[in-house]
């Protein structure tokens, strides 16, 4: 059974599903002047995440999955379902999400290299 939809973020009405072409393979990093974010969505399910501010920084390694056109992170080895973002928008450049909280977070997307 899938968690409600955040109340805060569902207020807004502008979020739209992802499909899983959109996700595998997507780096972005953090536009936010005061927190440095960098994601990298594998293939596989994992995504390397690399965040922080203030000289703190930490690197998790964490899973991705989509259920019905929601993308959630999990802990890889209880399998437990974590955070939420919710797509607003996706282009070449710019991804677009709103957080379980209800923000908007914003992250210019790196051109992926494709592997032959």
């Amino acid at each position: 059974m899938l968690p409600p939809l955040s109340a805060e973020a569902a207020a807004f009405h502008d979020t739209i599903p992802w499909t899983k072409e959109q996700v595998e393979g997507l780096t972005v990093v953090s536009l936010d002047p005061h927190h440095y974010a960098y994601m990298s969505f594998s293939k596989g399910g994992y995504v390397a995440v690399t965040a922080g501010s203030g000289g703190k920084f930490t690197s998790p390694l964490l899973g991705w999955r989509l259920i019905r056109g929601r993308l959630f992170f999990f802990d890889p080895i209880g399998k437990k379902l974590g955070s939420e973002l919710y797509l607003v928008s996706l282009t070449n450049e710019i991804l677009t999400v709103r957080r379980s909280d209800g923000s908007l977070a914003t992250y210019k997307v790196h051109p992926t290299i494709a592997s032959e």
